[in-house]
């Protein structure tokens, strides 16, 4: 008894005292009427995809009716119009039977229903015949409308021919009615150009277009490199405008490009001259062939280049060409008589002494100093005779 008293015992405590460590309770289960909910759940779900699987499939299954969409510029062709309407035909034949069929019933199954009352079995014998004339109807309404398809492909196909003259025709008519107009390229030669450049620049330095102007004398000088007035022009503009040594460059390769260029070389020469360079002037002067209507200025030149720079009989020689070619012209009879007396050929000096001061012309210091001269010659030939 003490043992089983003691077992008791500690029974109680340990219901009083339950261990720390003791495993969780498991967790309640479902109740029964939640999980029959959710299988019934389930079940509608799987009913209602089964139902619209089969629909769609049956959906699917029916034959779609195909139209081919033929272009517009394209005819119909009868014989293919042919096997639709043979095709449609006894389609139609069958939907008026089984309408027939399907009336017949209705008013077998009628007819039994209504025995006793003979109004109602007149109404539904007399409906039968109304339902196949309305088939008949349509039926016949159809084969008019493929008849008039026929037609109409028909006559499309005879009109197609006889619509492509006339747009060939139409097509004739417009190009005949456009005026002929013919494009020809004319092309310019080079000189026809730097003439045109020329006249184009000198327009505009009349309207104090510097720059434009300058461009076109360059372009001009491109195109035509051995065009002297397009080059003289260019080098007198930059001289103007205070290049000096760009001007000369433009006249020196001009030169260089034609070397019996005196046209170029007598206004190298005159640029030289103003630009305080005589021995370069006279060396141009003299390697150049003057031509006739430049022979008297640039013999003048070179004759005074000469004298300046005391080559005495390159400077008789140039004024001696020019009182011959104008004995009336003073100053050249000033010119030689000078170029005389610095060679110390006195008794040829006072005569062109004498005859410059015969023609006149000159200044009052400049007859003074004819005059001196003239009598300082005259007294050292009377001397010396």
């Amino acid at each position: 008894m003490s043992v089983i008293n003691r077992m008791l015992r500690d029974l109680d405590q340990r219901q009083k005292h339950p261990q720390s460590n003791a495993a969780p309770a498991a967790i309640a289960p479902m109740p029964r009427r939640t999980l029959l909910r959710v299988v019934w759940l389930l079940i509608a779900v799987v009913l209602a995809g089964l139902v619209f699987y089969f629909s769609w499939q049956q959906s699917d299954q029916e034959p779609a009716p195909v139209i081919q969409q033929r272009e517009s510029n394209q005819p119909i062709d009868p014989e293919q119009l042919a096997p639709v309407a043979a095709e449609a035909q006894p389609q139609k034949a069958e939907s008026t039977s089984e309408n027939d069929s399907s009336e017949a019933v209705l008013a077998a199954d009628s007819s039994p229903q209504n025995s006793g009352n003979q109004t109602s079995g007149n109404q539904s014998s007399s409906g039968q015949p109304a339902t196949t004339t309305a088939s008949e109807t349509q039926a016949a309404a159809e084969s008019e409308a493929a008849d008039t398809a026929r037609s109409t492909s028909d006559q499309s196909a005879t009109e197609t021919p006889n619509e492509q003259p006339a747009s060939s025709n139409s097509a004739k008519a417009t190009d005949t009615s456009k005026p002929s107009m013919s494009v020809r390229r004319v092309q310019l030669s080079p000189a026809q150009l730097a003439a045109r450049n020329l006249e184009k620049a000198e327009e505009a330095f009349s309207k104090g277009q510097q720059q434009q102007g300058q461009e076109l004398l360059e372009q001009a000088l491109t195109v035509q490199p051995l065009n002297t007035v397009v080059r003289e022009r260019l080098a007198a503009y930059w001289y103007g405008r205070g290049y000096g040594n760009r001007a000369l460059a433009i006249l020196q390769q001009g030169i260089q490009l034609d070397p019996q260029a005196a046209d170029l070389k007598l206004l190298l020469a005159r640029m030289y001259q103003r630009l305080d360079m005589p021995a370069d002037a006279l060396e141009v002067l003299k390697s150049m062939t003057l031509s006739a209507e430049r022979a008297r200025e640039g013999l003048s030149i070179r004759a005074e280049l000469a004298w300046k720079a005391a080559d005495y009989e390159q400077a008789v020689a140039d004024y001696q060409v020019l009182t011959q070619a104008q004995p009336g012209n003073a100053r050249w009879w000033l010119g030689l008589a000078l170029a005389l007396d610095d060679s110390d050929a006195s008794v040829s000096a006072a005569d062109a002494y004498g005859k410059a001061l015969q023609i006149g012309g000159f200044t009052a210091a400049t007859n003074l100093y004819i005059q001196e001269r003239l009598a300082q010659l005259q007294d050292s030939q009377a001397g010396g005779d």
